[in-house]
């Protein structure tokens, strides 16, 4: 209920749809981030996990060996031997809803680092970052600000900073001391909403 859903199909004379294909659209709600995810990741029993985030994908998705475009089937039976993956979707309640999953190489994604770009809105300013989809991202010593484009310093960029502000952030998934998932910001964005 007051989910919005995408229907492919065709409508008859008399206004009945018939649906060939139906697919959950997130992309509307608040608690929604575009992501991308890159990292060491498994295929298993139709499980996929990329830097141990869990990915849910199916027929829609778009699949690519190192190679080529491949088929579900064809990644079904590739993946399993797969050691990295970048996937593209949206991201709800820590599951990323992927629009396509990729074959990289290792040295693609530098130094086995598992990395992260995430567009939403943030949820909270904390001393040092942010929280956005209860996750949080941590400035670092060479983090790149920017408001709508344009280089800023840090200072400039937290005065322009508030809750419920859509920012785009890309960086590296860490593990803090207690050992807690935190984001090591590269590059921080203020967008327009």
């Amino acid at each position: 209920v007051d989910d919005q859903v995408k229907v492919k199909g065709y409508m008859d004379d008399e206004g009945v749809i018939t649906a060939e294909s139906i697919k959950l659209e997130l992309s509307h709600e608040q608690d929604i981030a575009k992501v991308k995810i890159s990292g060491q990741g498994t295929l298993t029993d139709m499980h996929l996990t990329i830097a141990n985030h869990v990915i849910n994908f199916d027929e829609e998705t778009e699949y690519r060996s190192k190679n080529a475009k491949i088929s579900f089937e064809q990644f079904l039976v590739a993946a399993v031997n797969w050691t990295h993956f970048k996937a593209e979707g949206v991201m709800k309640d820590d599951i990323v809803f992927a629009s396509k999953v990729v074959e990289i190489n290792a040295a693609e994604e530098g130094e086995y680092q598992d990395e992260i770009k995430i567009t939403a809105f943030v949820e909270n300013i904390i001393d040092g970052g942010i929280i956005v989809l209860a996750h949080t991202a941590l400035y670092i010593d060479n983090t790149e600000y920017k408001v709508f484009d344009e280089s800023v310093s840090h200072d400039d960029f937290i005065a322009a900073l508030s809750v419920e502000r859509k920012i785009e952030l890309a960086g590296k998934i860490s593990e803090s001391s207690d050992g807690q998932e935190v984001i090591l910001i590269s590059v921080i964005e203020l967008e327009d909403d």
